[in-house]
């Protein structure tokens, strides 16, 4: 089971109400726990070893953090333009794993025993997001807008007290750039434009390189 979440703080500004300015903070959180059992039991009554339970636990916790920023231009009356930036998110990851075992003897009872638990922190580092926007009024018909984001699928990263040396070596040859492109439309229909008809589409270039593909 697990969960992720985010926290945002927020703020906005204008100028003129010309230029409209935004900034964004983000605390996002991981959580997830994977516990396994195994359990085995005798059909005889006389056996020595009436039943034994195996349980594996991995535990594990991640906050992170990022910041966004963006800018809106209104050019007219018709058109906006707009750019936007978000940062790398740098996740600080614990994990924890321990297992048990307890048996049921006939005799002696129920007998536990724990293993050490492991502790592995470390840290994971996502790739940042730039997005060209822009939209234009078609009067009193409907707004055309589309989009474009551009981010670098290889800047993903982990880091730890020592290297992960061959994993990031694997993602930054695997993994190449991307470019998203988005339109969309509104139309405003009837004689007092209460309907609306909406349509858009996007494409997304392949996070793969070539050598990957083939691989």
């Amino acid at each position: 089971t697990g969960r992720l979440a985010e926290t945002q703080i927020a703020f906005g500004s204008a100028y003129q109400d010309v230029f409209f300015f935004g900034a964004t903070v983000g605390i996002p959180s991981i959580e997830y726990v994977d516990q396994s059992n195994h359990v085995e039991e005798n059909a005889s009554p006389s056996a020595q070893l009436q039943s034994w339970r195996y349980q594996e636990t991995l535990d594990i916790q991640g906050k992170g953090l990022f910041f966004r920023l963006g800018v809106l231009c209104k050019i007219n009356s018709r058109l906006k333009l707009g750019l936007a930036h978000q940062s790398r998110t740098r996740f600080q990851m614990s994990e924890t794993y321990d297992t048990a075992i307890r048996m049921d003897w006939a005799e002696q009872g129920e007998a536990s025993y724990y293993s050490p638990i492991g502790v592995n922190e470390y840290t994971i580092a996502t790739p940042s997001v730039s997005t060209a926007s822009a939209s234009f009024l078609l009067g009193k018909a409907g707004v055309i807008s589309a989009d474009y984001m551009y981010t670098d699928v290889s800047q993903g990263e982990l880091r730890d007290t020592s290297t992960f040396a061959i994993e990031n070596e694997t993602i930054g040859a695997g993994y190449q750039a991307t470019h998203t492109g988005r339109v969309g439309l509104e139309i405003r229909l009837g004689d007092e434009g209460q309907y609306r008809f909406r349509t858009g589409g996007g494409m997304t270039t392949s996070p793969y390189t070539l050598g990957a593909i083939n691989a």
